[in-house]
């Protein structure tokens, strides 16, 4: 048996345990089906109701950058509060296919996050004259509430921005991240480096020391470069040990020009390892 056809196996004795679990006393039970969401950096919940026949459901969009496992959390919150003040029912199934939901909750001990806290004292304020059942499903396997859960975590991650945002330790490290990564991908704005885009150099078909070379030009931050007293200083020209190797005297010296850093790479490389350039490159 390959791995799609026991995962195929799981989901379906799955489906027949839940199905017999939450049939039982079906007329007196609610079933709430969770699910979070992530897409870029925007996050969203999802909680499909089914309340003796009755169904409804609702979706809520999170602070941005905040993690699924979070999301997961958010709509297990939100479950609870639709149906807190709900009264003619026996069994409350909360049904989600985050297995580490269930297991954060189950270590409540340790559970310290706002909605986990939440959960908890909702929880306990229900199991006072109801019973609540946590149940762990696979997910993407047509479970019909399952599915509609996702789609509207996925709906919520579109929704309206919270109007305040309270973010974990790890959630602004996301969000700091992210804008570093949108920095670093986009080229320097001053007037030498003209790349449409973050390292063109590397596509070229020769070493890497001769790419390095040439995006180092590009980028004017050759090796010789240093700085002294707040200035940029270069080493001696090896061609005309005259003045400083920057980036625009090496080309000079050359007889070339920036332009043909993007136009004529290779001829580039020929001209500094003819002249023994390539050490201060």
């Amino acid at each position: 048996m390959n791995i799609s056809e026991l995962w195929t196996a799981l989901a379906n004795i799955c489906k027949s345990l839940l199905l017999v679990f939450t049939t039982a006393n079906q007329e007196y039970a609610i079933k709430i089906y969770t699910n979070g969401s992530g897409l870029s950096d925007r996050a969203g919940s999802g909680i499909y109701i089914e309340n003796r026949g009755e169904r409804s459901s609702f979706c809520h969009r999170n602070p941005d950058f905040s993690s699924v496992f979070k999301g997961e959390l958010i709509a297990i919150e939100h479950g609870f509060e639709a149906v807190l003040n709900e009264q003619d029912f026996v069994d409350l199934w909360i049904i989600s296919d985050s297995c580490s939901s269930v297991q954060h909750l189950y270590n409540w001990i340790t559970v310290g996050d706002k909605a986990g806290v939440s959960i908890l004292q909702n929880f306990t304020q229900i199991l006072e004259s109801h019973n609540v059942h946590f149940q762990w499903i696979p997910s993407h396997v047509n479970i019909f509430g399952n599915e509609q859960a996702d789609l509207l975590a996925k709906e919520g991650c579109n929704a309206s921005p919270p109007v305040s945002s309270t973010l974990t330790y790890s959630e602004h490290q996301s969000r700091v991240k992210s804008e570093i990564l949108k920095e670093w991908w986009t080229p320097p704005s001053h007037h030498w480096n003209e790349s449409k885009h973050a390292g063109p150099s590397f596509l070229l078909k020769c070493g890497r020391a001769s790419q390095t070379a040439i995006s180092r030009l590009k980028s004017g931050h050759i090796k010789s470069l240093s700085f002294c007293g707040g200035r940029k200083t270069f080493a001696l020209c090896i061609k005309c040990k005259t003045q400083q190797a920057s980036p625009d005297h090496i080309l000079n010296c050359l007889g070339l020009s920036r332009e043909d850093l993007f136009s004529s790479s290779f001829l580039i490389l020929d001209f500094l390892r003819i002249n023994d350039l390539l050490g201060i490159v």
